[in-house]
Order: C-alpha cells, then sequence, then structure tokens
C-alpha cells in the first residue's frame, strides 16, 4: 500500500480517520495536531492541518470510523 499526500480525491463509502497529536506533558493541555491520515481500505492518504476542512468538504456523504473519536473530533 502506498500512502501519499491527499489533493482533493474522494474517497470510498467508509474512511477510517485517525489523527496524530504532540505529546500532552500535563493535564488540561490541549495537543497540537500534528497529521490526520485517511483510508478507504483501498487508497491511503495523510491530510495536511491545513487541508482538513476541504477533506471532510469534499467527503462530507461518508461513513467516518474513527478509534478515538471523541478525543480526535475535540
Amino acid at each position: 500500500m502506498i500512502i501519499q499526500w491527499w489533493h482533493g480525491e474522494i474517497l470510498g463509502p467508509i474512511i477510517a480517520l485517525d489523527t496524530e497529536t504532540e505529546m500532552i506533558t500535563s493535564e488540561g493541555m490541549i495537543p497540537r495536531l500534528v497529521i490526520t491520515s485517511v483510508s478507504d481500505g483501498i487508497d491511503s492518504y495523510l491530510v495536511k492541518n491545513d487541508r482538513i476542512a476541504d477533506f471532510l468538504l469534499f467527503n462530507f456523504n461518508r461513513t467516518f470510523i474513527m478509534h478515538n473519536a471523541p478525543f480526535d473530533i475535540a
């Protein structure tokens, strides 16, 4: 599987989404987002921070699967 940068592609009907943040070093700290990865099981992409809104807009009618959704959404 090749992972590439997302450039406006529309993915399949079910998308796995995961975010990675900087290390949390103190209680109450809001960690900065480092990168977002997405995959529809066929194609996998890294989404740059300044493109996340575009990604969600382009794929708004998909079903998203997230391992730790409350943390990722916040």
